[in-house]
């Protein structure tokens, strides 16, 4: 829905994985995108991961996200109120392991 798109709420998609801790994204979509489709709020200091796409098969990338935002359907989310510095640490240190465990699809990313 074009209507959805243009707001202020980030939406993380995998090629704005980049960074460490996340605070913006390629596309923003509206307050009524939230209302009326399938997108979700997530709180912040939220650990963001790529669960499918082709840069799984040599990057496993994990951010955590310092703003409210929503992901696109190629992210999941871990919220973990304890260290999520040190989670996503223990992800970025284990995703050799991590990538050999991951089903890659041929989907684009």
């Amino acid at each position: 829905n074009s209507e959805f798109w243009g707001g202020n709420i980030p939406w993380i998609c995998p090629k704005d994985m980049k960074k460490k801790y996340l605070n913006e994204s390629i596309y923003q979509i509206t307050e009524e995108a939230i209302g009326k489709s399938s997108a979700k709020l997530i709180e912040t200091n939220s650990i963001l991961f790529v669960v499918r796409g082709m840069i799984l098969s040599h990057t496993f990338p994990v951010s955590i996200n310092t703003e409210s935002t929503t992901i696109n359907q190629d992210m999941n989310i871990a919220c973990n109120r304890c260290s999520l510095s040190a989670v996503c640490e223990e992800f970025n240190a284990n995703c050799n392991f991590i990538l050999t465990i991951i089903v890659v699809t041929d989907q684009p990313v």
